[in-house]
């Protein structure tokens, strides 16, 4: 059985809300993928026809009253809808099975939808809002107080306070120190502190935001705990560190500011902070730099007539936003980016803002015109899933040469502030092509670019084993490489769903995970497809130990033999990360514990317990904090002695000594997903690298 490629829906925003079916029709309550052989379920409506008759996600269904359900067919919806209180007789396979069974389903009437933007919020927290957003300084101190005194009404204080804070500080800065100063010793979640402490101290408040920054300090893990002892720092907390260089240096605590700024500088090279406590910083070395190919070109309609064509800017840096008409973030974005975009007039940058909104044009062109925007504004919803766009608002920006070097989501004043930096750097590349990789750190010279495998469309998934490595790519199965970087098998698009959009394992061959999370896919070593396994919950994570697979979700872990079949099941475990150590042991992370499982008879027991904000193991046994994406335990120390090195959302990877210190830092084009092995049999494992559609780096490290 192969799974096929199917038409899918982006899915940007989770408030994106689907058209209510018809009334008076009879629905199953259940969502599904086409495979080859059926359809694979992939979400159940609550106290519908499916979840009645004890439907799961992960299942397969094949046939309707007898006759296959063909994917392709024209009549596939009909054959499953009908009139309410009619019945469907489905031949359902699964899931993490290959028997089949029947189940009778009752077609149902969806309930009505109520769909209201209100938020019901206590009457205190709703005074305390009106109030700060209308300007009375006086009402709005009153009723921060009260609010304070309240608990903030039951709800969690940094949603009670919402934007309301940020808006009066826009509106009066007066009002906003006042009402922080009111807000500040009530402050206990990390988010609430940090924007309290940045309105103290964009207001004169700099003797307030020192303690502020020392109470959210102690509420977070470190970045890295090692498993044998010692703390290590990825450069977690950046604008936390940096509000505290600018209040400590502001308070005459001059010693204390470089100290921490000297500490920052180390993971994140910043000339605004090193300007701030007077340092130097060291001049960046020679990027390492490979051919990255051009993304293959596009056109999009124009909401005022006629298309936008990449080709027609070729040798332009090109930034292209997604947004949409309901996307209050994208709203606030988008005149950053026509700053931005006036500011760079005349220097080569062409802006494209691409709105994914369904529907009709005219509501984008409406929005268009209101925010009077400087550069193209297009209407192509289909167009985010080309550049793997998962929510928005999203950036892409694309050098003179074509190919992609900076991708962002979501809004922030410092997203803006990094997106001004990727673009302007793109400007003074030209168009030989520009670099993959910074070097940096206190020894930019432990790395070295040993081979680049260019690859458009590329996920920050990578595997290896037996020799070879495997490489993720959007929409197919995986790219394979031996050892050496020679090619063993392309990605094929045909006869696939989008395999491993982001877990790769290695058992046997390659074992990915698919976009919807609930289809584990099997190839060989030479790429060929073995078999696939629905399975029910959404994958959190997939690792290989020894020749099991060992699959977690939020409805349990399950063990797999490496021809797919089921070995045990863990329904009392629900694992959001999971490492295989050298020792044979599996580290299985849940939130605020952490389990060692033996692969040869799962088991689990009461664990250790670790800090709520841990969120992924090595396969060490380091602990890392929410700051890394993706982190590896290698071979890279003097004799192969295991280091760590952790890569970050923003796209940097950090590489620590045995006692936890960084020691080299690479900022990269792009997202990456790590994996470490002895490619050469010198004893020194090599650092992979998979960059989200650039390719994979292949990097010698020599780490004190």
């Amino acid at each position: 059985m192969t799974p096929r490629r199917a038409l899918g829906l982006l899915c940007l925003a989770p408030l994106a809300l689907a058209a209510a079916p018809p009334a008076g029709e009879g629905l199953l309550g259940l969502r599904y993928q086409p495979l080859d052989d059926g359809l694979l379920v992939t979400s159940i409506t609550d106290g519908m026809g499916a979840a009645v008759a004890g439907l799961t996600p992960g299942a397969l269904l094949l046939e309707a009253d007898g006759a296959p359900l063909d994917p392709g067919a024209a009549d596939l919806r009909a054959r499953l809808v009908g009139p309410p209180g009619s019945t469907v007789r489905l031949t359902v396979s699964g899931p993490l099975d290959a028997g089949r069974r029947e189940l009778v389903l009752t077609r149902m009437e969806a309930p009505p939808t109520v769909l209201s933007d209100r938020v019901e919020r206590p009457p205190v927290v709703q005074a305390f809002r009106e109030a700060a957003r209308g300007g009375r300084k006086r009402a709005a101190v009153a009723a921060a107080r009260a609010m304070v005194e309240a608990d903030f009404g039951g709800m969690d204080p940094s949603e009670a306070v919402g934007a309301a804070l940020s808006v009066a500080h826009r509106r009066d800065p007066r009002l906003a120190r006042a009402v922080a100063e009111v807000l500040a010793p009530a402050a206990h979640d990390p988010a609430l502190i940090s924007r309290v402490a940045e309105v103290l101290l964009q207001t004169g408040g700099a003797e307030a935001v020192v303690p502020l920054l020392e109470r959210r300090a102690a509420l977070s893990p470190p970045d890295l705990r090692l498993a044998g002892g010692g703390e290590g720092d990825l450069g977690g907390a950046r604008g936390e560190r940096h509000m505290r260089v600018d209040a400590l240096w502001a308070l005459g605590r001059r010693d204390e500011a470089t100290q921490v700024a000297r500490d920052l500088l180390r993971t994140w090279p910043s000339d605004r902070v090193a300007a701030t406590v007077g340092l130097a910083l060291a001049p960046d070395p020679a990027p390492w730099r490979a051919a990255v190919p051009p993304v293959p070109a596009f056109q999009s309609p124009l909401v005022d007539g006629g298309s936008w064509d990449l080709d027609a800017h070729r040798g332009e840096v090109v930034l292209i936003n997604f947004w949409a008409t309901w996307c209050g973030p994208c709203k606030e974005e988008l005149p950053e980016l026509a700053k931005l975009a006036e500011a760079r007039a005349g220097k080569g940058l062409s802006v494209v803002a691409v709105s994914v909104d369904q529907g009709d044009v005219e509501p984008v062109a409406r929005m268009a015109r209101k925010l009077d925007l400087p550069f193209a504004v297009a209407h192509d919803p289909g167009l985010g899933a080309r550049f793997g766009v998962t929510g928005i608002p999203a950036l892409r920006v694309l050098g003179r040469d074509g190919a992609l070097q900076y991708s962002a989501r979501g809004y922030s004043p410092e997203g803006v502030e990094r997106l001004a930096a990727a673009v302007d750097r793109a400007l003074a590349e030209g168009e030989a092509g520009g670099p993959v990789a910074w070097p940096g750190g206190p020894r930019p010279d432990a790395g070295a670019l040993r081979r680049h495998h260019a690859r458009s469309g590329a996920t920050a998934a990578v595997a290896v084993g037996d020799g070879r490595i495997a490489l993720g790519v959007l929409g197919a199965s995986p790219e394979v490489f031996s050892a050496d970087g020679a090619p063993v098998a392309e990605a094929d698009q045909t006869g696939r769903s989008a395999p491993p959009a982001g877990r790769l394992a290695w058992a046997g061959g390659p074992v990915g995970v698919d976009l919807g999370g609930h289809l584990v896919t099997a190839w060989d070593a030479d790429g060929a497809p073995r078999w696939w396994r629905g399975v029910p919950g959404r994958i959190t994570d997939l690792i290989a130990a020894g020749d099991r697979l060992f699959v977690a979700t939020d409805a349990g872990l399950h063990v797999l033999g490496a021809d797919g079949g089921v070995l045990a099941t863990l329904p009392g475990l629900r694992p959001v990360d999971l490492a295989a150590s050298p020792d044979g042991r599996v580290w299985a992370l849940e939130r605020g514990r952490l389990h060692a499982i033996d692969p040869a008879a799962p088991a689990a027991g009461a664990g250790e317990p670790v800090h709520p904000g841990v969120a992924r193991v090595t396969e060490g046994g380091d602990l890392l904090g929410l700051e890394a994406v993706s982190a590896v335990s290698g071979r890279f120390g003097p004799d192969g002695a295991p280091r760590v090195v952790a890569a970050r959302a923003d796209g940097t990877l950090v590489a620590v000594d045995s006692a936890g210190a960084p020691v080299f830092t690479l900022r990269l084009r792009a997202r990456a997903g790590l994996a470490a092995a002895d490619l050469d049999g010198d004893g020194q494992d090599e650092l992979l690298a998979a960059l989200e559609d650039h390719g994979l780096m292949v990097i010698d490290l020599r780490l004190p």
